[in-house]
């Protein structure tokens, strides 16, 4: 979750617990005036006389709440731009933009029926209330009579009167303040397609990292549409990170950008979207700016931090290190994978264990250019071995990318397994 939506979820949190108690509150002094007359003035033995006043004043304060509540909703209701104004570009433009574009061209428009009756009446309620104000006392008297009974006591009345002002004022604000942090934002995400929180959770599981195979049919499909919805002010960071994703695994990499951005003006120290901004630099040269980025998207990691993609940025920061020089690029590629398994045991995927396969290649490369002893070779060459089982044992399909590294070319740029082409244990085990 990300900053911002915790501090919306803190205001209406807050906001809704002030109207509960306003609410209850008005509910006791009901209650409590009846008690008064029970148990002050009026004779009983043993019952209640006054159970049905009380219910039906208590009744009628909900009447009011709701009726409150209704209007409030109605002036609260936010515009839906059908067209977009001068001022709102319908385009991509830059990545570096300072502000979140607001995307309001739609292939469906979206029914604005009750924005119209939102409209008609709250003009109407303002307009009749400002030229009918002195009316206003004699027409809540009226009222006050009708819910208190003809011939109810002056007393009743104006209690009847107090109700009627309290509870429908409560109701409104309730129902205007509501709407304004909640239902607006609902109504917009619902309007622009909002990636489901199902959808975001799936999102988060697709494996980008280095050494990952290609997303499957299914997800690709469900990207593709993602990857075109519009962003809107109301989105969250985790609607934009799916974005970011959808448009990565899409190929539209200026999309990305723009998703990317906006996600971290959300919140910037989101694990998930600087793990997303780590893959946007990717770039042949640029490892050292990858791994940083990588490094401060695991910085940021909390226990509520999805483990698949505690286990993609811990996959990647492997796969990254791996094109620093020797050896200090393998040997921290190395400690990080000690790390995570330390933290979190063994991982769901495959990936994170063929790059640290690789880093073992690379060390056995090294190690043999120096001319090391045997018996140390030996052991680099077991873990690399014990570790490439583990990634087929996991996923059967990784043996294909396993082969793929040891038959690579020399000048291949992912050759880091090629020095165990003739080995007769790693030929066996894949085949």
């Amino acid at each position: 979750m990300t900053t911002e939506d915790s501090t919306t979820i803190r205001d209406l949190t807050a906001t809704s617990l002030g109207i509960l108690w306003a609410v209850l509150a008005g509910i006791l002094v009901i209650v409590g005036r009846y008690s008064f007359l029970f148990w002050g003035s009026i004779p009983h033995n043993g019952t209640w006389p006054l159970t049905g006043s009380a219910f039906e004043s208590i009744l009628w304060a909900l009447a009011c709440l709701t009726a409150g509540f209704l209007f409030g909703f109605l002036f609260g209701i936010p515009k839906t731009l059908q067209k977009p104004p001068s001022n709102i570009s319908q385009e991509t433009s830059s990545s570096t933009s300072s502000s979140p574009k607001v995307y309001v061209n739609r292939l469906l428009g979206v029914n604005t029926n009750l924005e119209e009756i939102s409209d008609w009446l709250t003009k109407i309620l303002v307009g009749a209330t400002l030229t009918q104000l002195v009316k206003i006392p004699a027409a809540l008297a009226r009222a006050a009579v009708y819910v208190a009974g003809s011939g109810a006591p002056d007393i009743q009345k104006a209690f009847c009167a107090a109700i009627i002002v309290y509870f429908s004022s409560v109701g409104f604000l309730a129902g205007y303040l509501l709407t304004r942090l909640f239902f607006a934002g609902a109504f917009e995400r619902v309007g622009l397609g909002a990636p489901s929180a199902e959808l975001i959770e799936q999102l988060k599981s697709i494996d980008l990292s280095g050494g990952a195979g290609p997303v499957n049919k299914a997800l690709q499909d469900i990207t593709k549409r993602v990857s075109a919805t519009p962003i809107s002010a109301s989105f969250s960071g985790d609607d934009a990170n799916a974005i970011t994703v959808s448009s990565l695994v899409q190929g539209n990499r200026l999309r990305a950008f723009e998703a990317s951005d906006f996600a971290l003006r959300k919140n910037p120290r989101d694990p998930w979207a600087l793990y997303n901004r780590a893959l946007l630099l990717a770039e042949p040269n640029n490892e050292a700016s990858v791994v940083n980025q990588l490094e401060r998207a695991k910085e940021e990691i909390t226990t509520a931090t999805n483990q698949d993609l505690i286990e993609s940025i811990y996959t990647s920061l492997i796969y990254y290190r791996l094109y620093l020089p020797a050896p200090d690029g393998y040997e921290s590629a190395i400690r990080t994978a000690d790390e995570y398994f330390e933290k979190y045991g063994q991982p769901r995927k495959a990936s994170l264990f063929v790059n640290l396969a690789c880093a073992y290649g690379q060390k056995y490369a090294d190690l043999a250019a120096k001319d090391s002893p045997s018996e140390e070779l030996s052991a680099v060459k077991d873990k690399a071995v014990d570790t490439m089982r583990k990634a087929i044992e996991l996923e059967p399909s990784a043996k294909d990318r396993l082969r793929q590294l040891v038959r690579a070319k020399p000048t291949d740029q992912d050759n880091d397994l090629v020095v165990f082409l003739n080995d007769p244990t790693v030929r066996q085990l894949l085949g």
